[in-house]
């Protein structure tokens, strides 16, 4: 927690106390803590440890040396940090390659969506969500309609949809990809992650889909555009709309149920 508190805050004064507890600490995961901290508020402190546990078999610790030693070391440790994360990218341990994605999530500057585009592709669920997840953290705008495309059902697809409702309206035009050129079960994801979006920009795009000749992504519009009506602020006019979106879609299901069952309607 103090790890955690002195990075946000980024506080010099907490990274004395910081490094004694990283030269006593054994947990993995603290450890990646204590380097991510020291790496915002004093990272030429911590090169020398982070040099020794660079060499660490341990992924969190690999990744939190490598943050520190890409942002205070010098040449030569830059060189090994980079060529770390770049062995930890394409290593056949998952644990390994999680671990890459940990610290590309922590960098504050360069350029590394090829690095996560090979990451968002992993096959191993847990490298993927972090993947994900650093994408989200780096507001790398440019992997939208990678993430566009795991959209379905399951984890992957929840993260995916959190982080492009994160990037807001960059990324509505790979979601309305992914509504028309999807097959349903993406394209219900979509919509939703759409009516998520908090810009009132996005309303035009939900009608643009509610106005579509496929009843199902009708109907899956209608019933989105609904619910942002009641959870999120809207415009008047969207309100309207919203409502008879609605309307319209029960009375062609009371239509559809109404001829179903009425046997005086010829077979032809």
């Amino acid at each position: 927690a103090l790890a955690k508190t002195a990075g946000q805050l980024e506080d010099k004064k907490a990274a004395p106390h910081l490094m004694q507890r990283l030269e006593r600490e054994n947990d993995a995961e603290v450890i990646w803590r204590l380097l991510e901290a020291l790496s915002i508020i004093e990272p030429e402190t911590a090169v020398p440890k982070a040099t020794e546990l660079l060499r660490s078999v341990r992924p969190e610790v690999k990744a939190g040396a490598i943050l520190v030693l890409i942002a205070a070391g010098d040449l030569d440790a830059l060189i090994e940090a980079t060529t770390s994360l770049k062995e930890m990218i394409v290593s056949p341990d998952p644990s390994m390659r999680k671990g890459a994605a940990y610290a590309i999530s922590a960098f504050k500057a360069g350029k590394l969506e090829k690095e996560l585009q090979l990451l968002l592709g992993d096959t191993d669920e847990d490298v993927c969500i972090t993947a994900i997840r650093a994408a989200g953290a780096r507001r790398a705008l440019g992997l939208a309609g990678k993430l566009a495309a795991k959209l379905g059902s399951g984890t992957i697809s929840h993260y995916a949809s959190r982080t492009l409702v994160e990037f807001g309206m960059p990324a509505a035009g790979h979601l309305l990809n992914a509504v028309h050129h999807g097959e349903y079960a993406k394209a219900r994801t979509a919509i939703r992650t759409l009516a998520r979006i908090p810009d009132v920009e996005v309303e035009n795009k939900i009608e643009e889909i509610a106005r579509s000749r496929d009843v199902v992504i009708r109907t899956f519009a209608a019933r989105q555009s609904a619910i942002r009506a009641r959870r999120q602020p809207v415009s008047n006019a969207f309100r309207k709309t919203a409502r008879q979106f609605v309307i319209h879609e029960v009375e062609m299901i009371q239509i559809f149920e109404s001829a179903k069952h009425d046997r005086s309607i010829s077979d032809y």
